[in-house]
């Protein structure tokens, strides 16, 4: 709880930054009553990414597995699952977003519910941002989709898994994050098999045990 608290106290820190502070070489972090803007993990990446720290460069040319970046524990819904069965597990597991699999093999209660999506081969991805701005009388004749067909719908046509490999190098996912706009890269083994997540805390977080 301690840690959930922390992470979104970091998240919801509010900065401004004035004209005056900037040209007096002094850039100071200040709240003030106005021009309030939010410092995101995406911000920090993305500056991280254009600006060539020589502390950094050692760190990020190391892979995500060397750095301890992925997360093995994945949970997963089916290419069969519905917008509505999607929804009620994600609420219940308290998760923004999870990999939609190919999983054929299943019986077919695991449709409605979330299964281990590890080695399996990743296909979509279901996230609470693809319901932001739907309307609720169209999110309603949306729910008995599948998760997959919803996610195409949304965006109108069908999208590209963000992934790389095991060994892909710290500097490698940031690129990926950071220029396709998502806060996960899904991680494959070198069959194209689900092994692994890493997300932007998890990037965050191996880079700060690393440079400590």
């Amino acid at each position: 709880m301690q840690q959930e608290k922390s992470e979104e106290d970091h998240h919801s820190r509010l900065i401004n930054v004035t004209a005056k502070d900037l040209t007096a070489g002094n850039r100071r972090l200040v709240e003030s009553a106005s021009a309030y803007r939010m410092l995101t993990q995406m911000d920090l990446l993305r500056f991280l990414r254009d600006h060539h720290f020589d502390d950094l460069k050692t760190v990020l040319s190391r892979s995500i597995s060397v750095l301890k970046a992925v997360h093995d524990s994945l949970y997963a819904i089916t290419e069969r699952t519905t917008v509505s069965s999607a929804i009620n597990v994600m609420k219940g597991a308290l998760l923004n977003a999870v990999p939609i699999v190919h999983a054929p093999d299943v019986p077919q209660e695991d449709h409605l519910q979330l299964i281990n999506g590890r080695h399996r081969k990743v296909i979509g991805t279901f996230s609470a941002t693809d319901l932001k701005g739907c309307r609720l009388p169209e999110l309603q004749t949306w729910l008995p989709l599948t998760a997959l067909e919803f996610t195409e719908k949304a965006t109108g046509k069908e999208r590209d898994v963000v992934s790389c490999g095991v060994e892909a190098t710290m500097e490698v996912a940031i690129e990926k994050v950071v220029t396709r706009g998502v806060h996960r890269v899904w991680v494959l083994d070198q069959q194209g098999l689900l092994q692994g997540v890493v997300s932007l805390t998890d990037i965050i977080r191996s880079l700060r045990s690393a440079l400590l």
